[in-house]
Formats: structure tokens, sequence, C-alpha cells
């Protein structure tokens, strides 16, 4: 992984952590919720945009490995487990 590629991940992640703020400002601060909604809204957003390209790369690639396959073997399952719950909790939250 190339320090491009994890900077890009990095800022794709960015908006769960602000989401979690989000929701721990409102219960915190007992703000009401309609004074976080759009920054949430924007947060929900962002997930699910890196959600639909997380699919479409998952799709246009011929294996799920990362860099060179004898190494890739201790974090090749774990990795696949990941894609998979996440693409399924997404797909649930569509219906």
């Amino acid at each position: 992984m190339t320090v491009k590629e994890f900077t890009d991940q990095a800022e794709k992640s960015d908006f769960l952590l602000a989401g979690a703020y989000v929701l721990h400002l409102i219960e915190k601060l007992a703000k009401a919720e309609p004074d976080c909604q759009v920054s949430f809204q924007l947060c929900e957003m962002a997930a699910e945009a890196a959600l639909s390209a997380l699919a479409e790369e998952c799709e246009q690639r011929a294996n799920l490995v990362q860099g060179f396959p004898l190494v890739d073997g201790h974090a090749y399952h774990a990795r696949v487990t990941i894609l998979v719950g996440l693409l399924s909790a997404w797909d649930l939250s569509l219906k």
C-alpha cells in the first residue's frame, strides 16, 4: 500500500469519526437532534459514497489479494470477512 492509498483510505474513514462525534455531542450536551441533523446526514452521505466505491472496487478486482500473494495469507481471511460484513450491512440498510 502506498502512502497515497493509505491517506485516501484514511480520508474515507473520517466520516465514521465525525458521525460518532456528532452522536456523542447529542448525548453529552443534550442538544436537540434537529441541531445536529445536517451534520449527521453529511456523515451518512459520505459513508454511502465510500461503501458504494468499495462495492465497485470489489466488482472490478479479479481477487481480493493485497500486495504479494504469499505474504497476504495472514490478513486475507480477515479482509474478506470485513468486506462481507460492511457490504452486507450496507445492503440491508438500503432495504
